[in-house]
């Protein structure tokens, strides 16, 4: 079959196959994100471990952290279908490994295996629609790629919210088993790219051993920092994280293959780009996070409900990314990405603000212009990294982008979730100290009985409504830190350049 270029787009017959075959891809992928953001207070409920719960996010973002850059490089050298596959096959395999878990620790390792296909699977799609679209084209067809993801963003939580109450959570992740195979059949069958395979290329692994180094001392330090470790072990980690990533960046400088897209960073483009969705995942994945558990554990809320909130981010993602994608050709990057990062900051202030009401519609809207805002920023950041990428770069500078917002993700989820936990259990042990009452005990000990109906059932109303008053007040404190620390991202997106998307890498 012969590979479809740019040439023979759009009139090419098998256009629509090609992009329904990438398309799946990222139904797979966005749906699995939200079904678990919507199942999991059901899953601490049953399992427990509440105070490591945000691991198995945190677990799962590091891993695709890790593979993203490689999928991205490997990809440009021996060709982009191969690790569509392998990123699937991974991606389920870990799915069935999650659905057989029985305690928290066990769900956080098969969350990093499932992480490591997942850091194929939107990057690979990302970088295929690269391969395939002019710079002009490219922006549109990120509003298509958009509108899949919020149906599958709006599928996610009512298959997620159907299993927790009909079936069983488990099923939330069995379920990823035959979407993957239908979308791998689909590539394998329909597939056809210009790949130009180089064997002679070499995997840095010299560099890979050195990133993953990196970022797990990063994230050791801010485990030690939101844990309450003490000053030595978080010095110890950042120092390590500090050394052991200049270490990586002079190594990058001098191979001839780097995981990491070092030349790029010349692009005021791509380093306002990267440091802007670094940001914006830091506080957007913390929140959805914690959104369910505030939802479910202090409004009450079922998981129905929570998937509600998380279909209004869906579609406002989606809104935000298909109206960005429409102006940037004409308006340039700084507009959209301004307007973007305004939302955002918005959105937490507005969420610090409105959620002590105790009221559900105040919060799906500032679900809705949460979506709004990152939609618009990430569609301004990627299609700035991918017009100011020469195109033997392509892979790298997306991937690069991917693995930039996976790091802040990741870094946002340890941070904001650690932060929330240490404000939730030091609230509930002075609560105990004033009232020594045995099921308030139980509580402390077993935190997150807090989520399960029963275990509400054990507290009389008042310490009930103290304890939820706690677990809020604990959330609210991430939300203003997110406000705070989303307000870098507009500061970068007025230096962003106004330059409108070319085929030119220069812009």
């Amino acid at each position: 079959m012969t590979p479809i270029t740019v040439s023979h787009l759009p009139d090419d017959p098998r256009q629509t196959t090609v992009i329904v075959s990438v398309l799946v891809v990222i139904f797979l992928a966005a749906m699995e994100g939200m079904v678990t953001s919507t199942i999991m207070p059901s899953v601490i409920a049953a399992i427990g471990g509440m105070s490591l719960y945000p691991w198995a996010t945190a677990s799962f973002m590091l891993a695709s952290t890790v593979t993203t850059p490689i999928y991205g490089k490997l990809s440009d050298v021996y060709g982009r279908k191969r690790f569509v596959l392998i990123a699937i096959a991974i991606f389920l395999v870990g799915s069935v490994l999650c659905g057989v878990a029985d305690d928290m620790v066990q769900l956080i390792a098969f969350r990093a295996v499932q992480g490591i296909g997942a850091g194929g699977l939107l990057t690979m799609s990302f970088i295929i629609f690269g391969v395939l679209f002019s710079a002009e084209r490219r922006a549109r067809m990120q509003g298509l790629l958009s509108s899949m993801w919020a149906l599958a963003s709006i599928a996610g939580p009512i298959i997620g919210a159907l299993c927790v109450q009909s079936l069983s959570w488990r099923w939330a992740f069995f379920l990823n088993v035959p979407i993957g195979l239908v979308a791998a059949g689909m590539i394998a069958r329909n597939l056809q790219l210009p790949d130009e395979p180089n064997r002679t290329y070499r995997m840095d692994y010299l560099g890979v051993f050195l990133f993953v180094a990196s970022m797990s001392a990063l994230l050791g330090a801010s485990m030690a920092l939101t844990a309450g470790h003490g000053t030595a072990m978080l010095w110890a980690c950042t120092g390590l994280a500090a050394g052991l990533f200049t270490l990586l960046i002079v190594h990058e400088r001098r191979v001839a293959e780097p995981i990491l897209p070092i030349p790029m960073f010349r692009q005021p483009a791509f380093r306002l780009s990267v440091a802007m969705a670094a940001i914006g995942t830091a506080g957007f994945f913390a929140t959805m996070t914690l959104l369910p558990v505030y939802l479910q554990g202090v409004m009450g809320a079922a998981p129905a409900t929570t998937g509600q909130a998380l279909i209004a981010i869906s579609v406002g993602w989606a809104v935000g990314a298909g109206l960005s994608g429409r102006v940037l050709h004409a308006l340039g990057f700084r507009t959209p990405a301004l307007i973007g990062t305004v939302m955002i900051v918005s959105a937490y202030l507005a969420f610090y603000w409105s959620s002590g009401a105790g009221m559900l519609w105040p919060l799906i809207a500032c679900c809705a212009v949460l979506g709004l805002g990152m939609g618009g920023m990430a569609t301004a950041t990627l299609m700035a990294i991918q017009t100011s990428a020469p195109r033997e770069m392509l892979g790298a500078a997306t991937s690069g982008s991917q693995l930039f917002r996976t790091i802040g993700g990741t870094l946002g989820i340890s941070l904001f979730g650690g932060l929330q936990l240490g404000y939730f259990t030091r609230g509930l042990h002075a609560l105990a100290a004033r009232n020594p009452h045995p099921a308030l005990a139980r509580i402390v000990e077993e935190p997150h009985l807090i989520l399960d109906v029963a275990g509400r059932k054990l507290l009389p109303p008042d310490v009930l409504v103290q304890a939820t008053e706690i677990l809020a007040d604990s959330i609210h404190q991430v939300f203003l830190m997110a406000a705070l620390f989303s307000a870098v991202s507009v500061a970068l997106a007025s230096r962003m350049p106004e330059v409108p998307g070319s085929d030119d890498p220069k812009g």
